[in-house]
């Protein structure tokens, strides 16, 4: 069974598209991410997407098949989003800046689909295995960059806890899914912002001299994009 990352819709089985693809699968996420995937229907899709239905079923064998490609593509962009977490010289700064950005854009969201990523590990995942898989992967790639991010915290001497990197990034993890979760209630940006700022300020330093790389402003789009 071909990676997630490799599914490529109708380039990968050597179909021609008669589509523009990029905007034909953001469409796609679009809508599973407000309606979940059990309410979505292909009719749906092919009302969103503005292709015919054979031309689906022909270049993803349907639904399911169109979901997958979807969310690769969305796991893409949480890639690069991670990335410009990374490139922070300044780790607690990176963290602030991400941690500010999803509950920002957690509270902008006016129809409270939260993050596609935990929508479908709820809705999916106890159900099936293969996505179960996929989220489980993308779950330690956040983890894996976070961890990077919080031992060059330490040796920056910008971290307030001693707790393993290790620890403290699943710590990070499991708070930032709480928020997208606790989101989907309206508890206002207030309440959003309060509880990203106490998760941080639990484990970084309060005060930090660090000067930090300017993230650039699609970067902040990306931020509030993944409230998400």
């Amino acid at each position: 069974m071909r990676p997630f990352s490799e599914r490529v819709g109708c380039e990968a089985v050597g179909r021609t598209k008669e589509f523009d693809e990029g905007e034909v699968l953001d469409r796609a996420i679009d809508l599973f991410w407000r309606q979940g995937y059990k309410a979505t229907s292909v009719r749906d899709l092919v009302a969103a997407t503005e292709v015919a239905e054979s031309s689906l079923y022909n270049c993803y064998g349907g639904k399911r098949g169109l979901f997958l490609v979807a969310l690769a593509r969305y796991r893409k962009m949480l890639s690069r989003y991670l990335k410009r977490l990374a490139e922070f010289e300044s780790p607690a700064a990176g963290l602030r800046w991400m941690f500010d950005g999803v509950a920002k854009g957690l509270a902008s969201q006016s129809d409270f689909r939260g993050c596609m990523i935990t929508n479908t590990t709820i809705e999916l995942a106890p159900h099936d295995a293969e996505l179960q898989a996929e989220l489980r992967s993308i779950y330690r790639e956040v983890e894996d960059v976070f961890c990077r991010v919080l031992k060059k915290a330490a040796q920056r001497g910008e971290l307030a806890e001693s707790r393993p990197p290790r620890a403290l990034a699943r710590y990070l993890m499991q708070n930032l899914e709480g928020l997208r979760v606790l989101a989907k209630s309206d508890p206002g940006a207030r309440t959003l912002r309060g509880m990203a700022n106490t998760t941080l300020a639990l484990v970084l330093k309060v005060h930090t001299t660090a000067s930090a790389r300017r993230s650039p402003s699609r970067g902040r789009a990306a931020a509030r994009r993944q409230g998400e």
